[in-house]
């Protein structure tokens, strides 16, 4: 072989390195931007204001009258803030699920930073799944919560 021929070969060799590692480090920065960004807006006041108004109303008032998701806010005008609450809630934990599956976050991170919160939400919304599920036609597309163990992840301990 040539030393022109090595010497391509190596250059390729290296810019090709040089790619899959640019690559591997901006995605790994991606996904660590991506659960930084998630663990903000979960500790921004619009969603401090749901999570309390969501909370107040799972671990009080829902827990004597447990209606599906759908008949529950169907009929009353009065929760409609009740709702948006719920809704910004359940979405936040859905969004966090479908970014793990698209390996957008940092999962390490995240479980740090979201799992003793999530087991506590996943307690306080099962009723209202449970509920829904048993008796309504409707399938929220926030079931993946609660669905093909997606969250399992966030909830159980490292191997």
């Amino acid at each position: 072989m040539t030393a022109s021929l090595e010497k391509f070969l190596v250059l390729c060799l290296v810019a090709l390195v040089s790619v899959f590692v640019t690559r591997w480090l901006s995605q790994r920065s991606g996904r660590m931007a991506n659960t930084m960004e998630m663990f903000r807006y979960y500790h921004s006041g619009d969603l401090l204001n749901a999570r309390n108004k969501a909370w107040s109303f799972l671990t009080g008032r829902y827990l004597e009258n447990r209606l599906p998701f759908d008949q529950y806010f169907a009929d009353s005008s009065d929760d409609h803030e009740t709702y948006e609450c719920m809704a910004k809630v359940i979405y936040f934990w859905m969004s966090l699920c479908v970014l793990k599956g698209k390996r957008e976050i940092n999962e390490d991170v995240a479980k740090q930073l979201f799992s003793r919160q999530y087991r506590d939400w996943e307690r306080a919304i099962k009723p209202l799944y449970e509920a829904t599920k048993d008796n309504s036609d409707y399938r929220p597309d926030w079931f993946i919560l609660f669905e093909n163990r997606n969250m399992d992840w966030l909830t159980k301990p490292n191997r």
